[in-house]
This record gives structure tokens, sequence and C-alpha cells, in this order.
């Protein structure tokens, strides 16, 4: 199992590099499971350095990109 402070750095990068909150499939669980991560250490990780569960960055990264309005746009 990854330690915590390396599946902090490998979400952020995971975000960051390859923007996986692109995925609207995929869930804060989902991630932490594909990274090998404790899902609720790295989540009390991510709300006590940001104010923000690990599903709420998720959710924030895809609201500020654009991301959702996208999708819109084309299912309609």
């Amino acid at each position: 199992m990854i330690t915590l402070l390396s599946s902090y750095a490998v979400f952020w990068e995971l975000l960051d590099k390859l923007e996986i909150y692109k995925d609207g499939n995929l869930d804060f669980q989902t991630v932490c499971d594909y990274m090998g991560a404790d899902a609720s250490r790295l989540d009390a990780l991510l709300l006590e350095e940001t104010g923000f569960s690990g599903q709420e960055i998720l959710s924030r990264f895809r609201t500020q990109s654009g991301f959702y309005s996208e999708v819109q746009r084309f299912e309609a």
C-alpha cells in the first residue's frame, strides 16, 4: 500500500497532469483504489490541508474546468 504522503502527492499529480477529473465516472474512492491508497486517511488529510474532502476536490475541479458545462452542451 502507498504511504499517506505519497498518495497525497499522487492525487494532486493525477488531477493536475492527467486531468482525471475529466472522467465523470471516477469518484474519490475509485481513484484511491487505483492508487492503492487508504481513502479514509487520504480524505482526512485532504480535509485537514484544504478544507475539502477528496470528492469535493474532484467536484470543484470538474466545475471550475468547465467540464460539466461542456458535457451538458454535448448532451443537448
